[in-house]
Parts: C-alpha cells; sequence; structure tokens
C-alpha cells in the first residue's frame, strides 16, 4: 500500500532541516570563493601601477570565481525547486543530499586550484570533475524522486519533473565535454561553462516537446 511504502522510507528528520544545512553550505561555499583572491606583497612604496598589475594578475580568479559562483547557483535553484515540491524526504535522498553538500563544500578549492592554474590541464580537470560530480547527483536527485513519488506533493505533473531533470543534466553534460578536452591537452577549459544557460534554454524547450 502507499502509505506502507511511505512509512518505510520517512525519515524521523524534517525536509526543513536538511533545507537549513543544504542552504548554509551552499551560501558558506560561494561566500568562501572570494577568499581565492590573494593580494600580493608589494616591495618598497606602491605605484598606481602596481595596483593594474594586481587587478591583472588577479584576473583569472576573478573569471573563475564567477563561473563558479554562477554554476553553484544553478544548481541550488535547481536543488530548491524539487525539494519545495517535496512534503517530507526518505534515507536515500538525505543520504544523497549529504553527498552533494561534501563536494559543495569542495568547490573553493577546486575553483582557488583553477584560479592559479588555469593553463595546467590537470587543474581545470579537478574543477570541472568537482562541478560534474554535484551536478550530477543533483540530477540523480531528481530522477529519484520520479522513481519514487510518495516524496512529492499531490498534483505536480510529470512535465515538471521531465523538466527538470533535463535542466539539471546540462552542467553534468557540459563538465563532461570540459574534462575530455582537458585530458586531450587543452588548457582553459572552464570557457565550456560559459554554454550551460543556452544548455538550460535547449533542454527545457526539449522537455516540453
Amino acid at each position: 500500500m502507499p502509505g506502507e511504502e511511505t512509512s518505510q522510507h520517512f525519515v524521523g528528520i524534517s525536509k526543513g532541516r536538511m533545507e537549513a544545512l543544504s542552504d548554509g553550505i551552499f551560501a558558506f561555499a560561494m561566500t568562501l570563493l572570494v577568499l581565492g583572491f590573494v593580494i600580493p606583497p608589494i616591495q618598497g612604496t606602491p605605484l598606481p601601477t602596481d595596483v593594474d598589475d594586481i587587478l591583472v594578475s588577479l584576473s583569472t580568479d576573478f573569471i573563475h570565481y564567477i563561473i563558479a559562483f554562477l554554476i553553484l547557483s544553478g544548481m541550488w535553484v535547481s536543488h530548491h525547486f524539487l525539494t519545495d515540491k517535496m512534503p517530507h524526504t526518505d534515507r536515500n535522498f538525505l543520504r544523497l543530499n549529504m553527498l552533494i553538500l561534501l563536494f559543495v563544500a569542495l568547490i573553493p578549492f577546486s575553483t582557488l586550484l583553477v584560479g592559479d592554474f588555469s593553463g595546467v590541464p590537470l587543474a581545470n580537470i579537478v574543477f570541472e570533475t568537482n562541478l560534474l560530480v554535484v551536478s550530477g547527483m543533483i540530477a540523480i536527485q531528481w530522477w529519484y524522486v520520479t522513481r519514487h513519488p510518495f516524496l512529492l506533493r499531490n498534483g505536480i505533473m510529470p512535465e515538471y519533473l521531465r523538466i527538470g531533470i533535463y535542466k539539471a543534466l546540462v552542467t553534468p553534460a557540459i563538465s563532461v565535454i570540459g574534462i575530455l578536452l582537458s585530458v586531450g591537452g587543452m588548457a582553459y577549459t572552464t570557457w565550456v561553462y560559459l554554454f550551460v544557460p543556452l544548455g538550460i534554454y535547449i533542454a527545457g524547450k526539449a522537455a516540453q516537446k
């Protein structure tokens, strides 16, 4: 019976506590990204040109800060749109959520690494793999809920879940492309994330057909 299935999977931890922890970790990771900006020490009396040199030296860090912040924002939105339709959670969803947060907390490190070593393919791979794992597990969460509809509020249309899954798969797919380019020896492959907004738009349209 549906009620028995629900009771078997229901966890005695409110969904609100899971969402509060998730929001806190996402916010903490997004805040820590700014720590990637390290102003180099200046020898002697500072000159106006020193500021120009510092800003230029930090340009790569700034670009990756923006990329990581926007990708994290998109993943948080996807996570929110899903959990907002869930009156409760179960053990498997909760475990998967903790794994997601484990790798979300790692994103400031991988962002700092790729910001300092953008020309090194391995640094790009670490960053792209980090985003692949987080975004991929969020996509798995969407898929899991479609397989366990008792986790959803009544009246949620299948189209809503289908669109969510399609959009959630965009960042993992682009991360895989970036990793393959990096494995091929290409540097500065994080530019592939510029295509995430276009990919989400196309995925949304495709899911509605």
